[in-house]
C-alpha cells in the first residue's frame, strides 16, 4: 500500500511540474510503456473523454 501511495505522488509531483492534471500524467505514462498495450479508462461524460485523450499530447520527463 506505502508503495502505492508514493507513486500517486510521483504522478502528482511530475503532473504539476508539467502543468497536467495527474489523470493525463498516468494515462500517458500506461500509453508509453508498450506499443501493445492499449489502457481502457473510464469514460462517463465527454468531459472524461477529453481529458482521456489530452493524454496523448503529453510529454513526460525523461526517466518517468
Amino acid at each position: 500500500m506505502a508503495a502505492r501511495r508514493g507513486g500517486t505522488r510521483r504522478i502528482a509531483a511530475v503532473a504539476a511540474a508539467i502543468g497536467a492534471t495527474p489523470t493525463r500524467v498516468a494515462l500517458a505514462w500506461l500509453l508509453r510503456r508498450s506499443p501493445v498495450m492499449i489502457p481502457i479508462p473510464g469514460t462517463a461524460s465527454l468531459s472524461d473523454l477529453e481529458e482521456n485523450l489530452a493524454a496523448e499530447r503529453v510529454r513526460l520527463p525523461a526517466g518517468f
